[in-house]
């Protein structure tokens, strides 16, 4: 527990200048809304990802570990929700309307897990923790 706390301490840069971490709930509802209108999947491309954050390259290495040039729309708005200035309850609601896929206003225990999931991989992903030895 000690070295993965070094680790988020020695990590903490990248948190911290992060553009898209920090935002209030308008704001990743906005950004949201711009996913949705331009995308048809849950992978999002580099170019995409310039259009709808406006941010270069960098940041996105940071989402795409496994280096295909995509990443998983669902773990970046999970981590943009956690690290988000919004209030918890806020938060939680977001991350509940992203994982009820089918809209029936229902998570199932499948959907709770994959949505902890997506949150701790994400926080890996910003803290740049490999997740295979964690």
């Amino acid at each position: 527990m000690g070295s993965q706390l070094s680790i988020l301490q020695l990590n903490s840069h990248r948190k911290n200048n992060n553009p898209l971490l920090g935002l209030s709930l308008s704001k990743l509802c906005d950004t949201m809304a711009s996913f949705k209108s331009i995308c048809e999947s849950f992978a999002l491309d580099l170019s995409h990802f310039q259009k709808i954050f406006n941010v270069n390259e960098n940041h996105f290495v940071i989402w795409d570990t496994d280096n295909n040039g995509l990443i998983d729309a669902l773990e970046l708005f999970s981590g943009m929700a956690v690290f988000s200035s919004a209030k918890f309850e806020d938060i939680i609601r977001f991350l509940f309307d992203l994982f009820d896929l089918n809209e029936v206003n229902s998570l199932c225990k499948i959907d709770v897990e994959f949505m902890m999931f997506s949150c701790m991989s994400s926080a890996y992903k910003i803290y740049n923790i490999n997740e295979e030895n964690h």
